[in-house]
């Protein structure tokens, strides 16, 4: 996460995303996206792509309760 405003109240990130399948297996993620913060909250838009598909979501993030709730759509198979 890197901030591009001084007060670090907005920026983007980037990372990588390991989900594991029902059969066992590791599917490895690229991800991209933009932040906002409020206080302790966050709200997060990302971009994820992997072999099988590509994915945006949004979410919110309590930093304090260390909660995160996320909204995912596929866009593209």
């Amino acid at each position: 996460m890197i901030a591009s405003n001084e007060t670090e109240r907005q920026g983007r990130f980037t990372g990588s995303v390991r989900a594991i399948n029902d059969d066992g297996d590791i599917d490895p993620s690229a991800t991209v996206g933009l932040w906002r913060r409020e206080g302790s909250n966050l709200r997060v838009y990302g971009f994820d792509h992997y072999d099988l598909a590509r994915i945006m979501g949004s979410g919110d993030v309590d930093l304090r309760k260390k909660t995160l709730t996320v909204k995912v759509w596929e866009v593209d198979s």
